[in-house]
């Protein structure tokens, strides 16, 4: 298997989890899901969670590529 970081693993969890909480949303609005409170506000929150641990993830990637480039020194 591939050796992908951390941070790789949550944006592909964080993007799993967003189209899930979408595709549940969807199934409500077309009554193949009977909707309800408890399922709609899951299929918020399975969104919601998806996208600050992706934002996380990709957050983290931007620390470790700055990390990784040298600083310009102010004269």
């Amino acid at each position: 298997m591939a050796n992908l970081s951390s941070e790789f693993i949550e944006i592909i969890v964080g993007v799993i989890m967003m189209i899930l909480g979408f595709f549940s949303s969807l199934l409500m609005t077309i009554r193949v899901l009977q909707p309800d409170f408890i399922l709609a506000f899951g299929s918020y929150g399975l969104s919601l969670a998806g996208f600050v641990i992706g934002a996380h993830g990709l957050y983290g990637i931007i620390l470790v590529r700055r990390s990784k480039e040298p600083r310009e020194t102010p004269q």
